[in-house]
């Protein structure tokens, strides 16, 4: 799949439409998400409570801060200093450095659209990352291909 991301549809005319409950749109027609395909392949039922997508939301939101040096450690809920102080090990240990933040993607190739947290370059090489909040759940191994 190397160059098969993009960040527009093939056709300049066509804009990438992502809806709040993450379906996306390109030309007109629906392409399947990350959630879609997990669905459609019988990992569709643990992908937590409302409390724990509020809070995936909110770490989410706070890495994302960190990363573009916006964070305020002073206002950071409490609740996910742990989250947030994990992502930054990750980043200081493993060499990480994002170049892309939850940009949204269409692989033209293979049909498909997604918005993954980070793309990067991790031990000289491309990697994508998504940061997770919740447990081991059987879709984290085929969502992140490991």
């Amino acid at each position: 799949m190397r160059g098969s991301l993009s960040s527009r549809p093939r056709r300049a005319d066509r804009r990438l439409i992502i809806t709040p409950d993450h379906r996306y749109f390109v030309g007109g027609r629906e392409w399947p998400g990350n959630t879609a395909i997990l669905r459609a392949s019988g990992y569709g039922h643990g992908f937590g409570t409302e409390q724990d997508l509020a809070r995936g939301k909110a770490a989410h939101s706070a890495t994302v801060y960190f990363d573009e040096g916006r964070l305020d450690w002073t206002t950071l809920d409490r609740r996910l200093e742990g989250y947030v102080a994990g992502w930054v090990a990750f980043r200081r240990v493993s060499g990480f450095v994002p170049k892309m933040i939850e940009v949204p993607l269409v692989c033209n190739r293979h049909g498909f659209a997604t918005r993954p947290d980070r793309v990067g370059v991790l031990n000289g090489r491309g990697a994508v990352v998504q940061i997770k909040t919740g447990g081991m759940d059987p879709s984290v191994g085929p969502q992140t291909a490991g």
